[in-house]
């Protein structure tokens, strides 16, 4: 909706209800995030608010910007891999919004001694909602080697194989362009951080405009 004549931006609802939710929607020209009460929590504990996890924040940031790259990839009639896709895509925008702060790069390093199979919060997305469900790896990991046979239609599911892929090339990118003897480990990490931001903008640019 957003037009050289129509200039209206999106509103954000911080604490937008209660339910384990958060989205973004083009017919409310907004993101929307909402609070629970973790089922595993006796009572009388925090709720989990959505919008205080990066994580979140990013993914459905995310959704907003594909949508404003490519508007016929959220249609209806859209295939389940362009859903996918979609939210790989918000995925993948939580890691690269982490690996451009380099004080939580320096932390990933350490957290991982350069080795990013490792556990590390780069990888486990939406760790605080995943919990909250019984899933210590976080909602989704991106540290997978899943093929598309081994999922189901469903988009998350989908999504979990694109994301997979990516968080591999990222790796193995800033494996063989790690030298430590020369430059911090950190800086590398942070560098192949834009660099893939920079690969998958110019993909999704270059990629058909439906389905």
């Amino acid at each position: 909706w957003n037009t050289a004549t129509n200039q209206e931006p999106l509103s954000v609802h911080p604490q937008a209800g209660r339910t384990a939710n958060a989205y973004y929607s083009r017919d409310e020209k907004a993101l929307k995030f909402f609070f629970f009460k973790p089922n595993n929590q006796p009572a009388g504990s925090p709720d989990v608010f959505t919008c205080r996890s990066l994580d979140i924040v990013a993914h459905e940031t995310g959704h907003a910007i594909l949508d404003a790259l490519k508007p016929n990839w959220i249609l209806n009639n859209a295939p389940a891999q362009t859903g996918g896709l979609h939210e790989s895509f918000g995925d993948i925008t939580s890691i690269l919004t982490i690996l451009s702060q380099l004080d939580l790069v320096e932390y990933i390093v350490a957290q991982t001694k350069s080795d990013l199979h490792r556990r590390n919060i780069l990888a486990a997305l939406a760790e605080e909602f995943g919990n909250a469900f019984g899933m210590p790896e976080g909602l989704r990991n991106a540290d997978n080697d899943l093929k598309l046979s081994q999922v189901s239609n469903a988009v998350h599911d989908i999504s979990k194989v694109f994301t997979g892929a990516v968080y591999d090339i990222l790796a193995d990118i800033f494996t063989a362009n790690r030298n430590p003897r020369l430059r911090d480990d950190a800086i590398t990490l942070y560098e192949t951080g834009q660099y893939m931001a920079g690969l998958i903008i110019r993909a999704i640019e270059k990629a058909p405009a439906n389905n």
